[in-house]
């Protein structure tokens, strides 16, 4: 049994922003007085807007054609494309790494977090993953723009994803 202290009044909107399933945010709330157990062991229903256009929590529809190993963001419809570390838009809601390629209006794969294996890698272990341009990966920190480290190597040819706030660059 878990306690409920608000009641959402209708309006709920999902937020595209890192792993967006668990970051968003509730608009109106009702506070209660007396907040009593209840069961939510069944299925719950909730009225109210909710946007967005991921399919799963790891596949999203693409925006433009998309690469593989690629760190990806959503555009202003929801749909994934490569992310920029000079738009601070971009920035703040990255949704992971394409595990798979495509063009626009089809699904893409996504690596929300966690090791990745790619044999054409060769990272230093002892240096950050950083976003670059057109959404790669680059060990070398950016001058201007964003700061986002995307994880780091374990391997020469294994990452570990754990994306960072973003840290603006003046």
């Amino acid at each position: 049994m878990k306690k409920i202290s608000t009641t959402l009044k209708n309006n709920h909107e999902n937020i595209a922003r890192p792993f967006a399933l668990e970051n968003h945010q509730h608009l109106e709330y009702v506070p209660r007085d007396n907040p009593t157990p209840v069961d939510i062991s069944t299925d719950v229903n909730f009225t109210g807007t909710v946007t967005g256009v991921v399919i799963d929590a790891d596949t999203i529809i693409a925006g433009e054609t998309i690469s593989a190993l690629r760190i990806l963001t959503t555009d202003s419809s929801g749909f994934g494309i490569y992310a920029d570390p000079t738009n601070s838009e971009h920035v703040r809601r990255l949704l992971g790494m394409s595990t798979s390629s495509g063009t626009a209006g089809n699904p893409i794969n996504l690596r929300l977090e966690g090791k990745y294996q790619d044999a054409s890698w060769s990272w230093d272990v002892n240096q950050p993953l950083f976003l670059g341009a057109n959404g790669t990966f680059t060990q070398v920190a950016p001058a201007t723009g964003n700061l986002v480290v995307l994880g780091h190597a374990i391997k020469s040819d294994t990452i570990l994803l754990n994306f960072e706030k973003p840290i603006a660059l003046i």
